[in-house]
């Protein structure tokens, strides 16, 4: 099933899932004032270290920049 689904989307299935809960935080970071616990919980990361690296990593930024980042753009 792995195989099948590398060779129909071109990522194995966690980099697809991770990048699927990344999207939906990042739109909760923009369009929410939830905390980055429960943006996490959320998005199906108990483990609030864990989703705040990944975070990180797939944005450059962290929530809070993001979101600064964001009010910015709408001033």
């Amino acid at each position: 099933l792995s195989r099948l689904f590398r060779n129909q989307r071109g990522e194995n299935f966690v980099e697809h899932l991770t990048a699927v809960r990344m999207k939906a935080a990042e739109r909760l970071a923009r369009e929410t004032t939830l905390s980055i616990k429960e943006i996490a919980a959320r998005t199906g990361y108990p483990n609030t270290t864990y989703f705040f690296f990944f975070f990180k990593k797939s944005n450059s930024c962290t929530i809070g920049e993001l979101r600064e980042k964001h009010r910015q753009v709408q001033h």
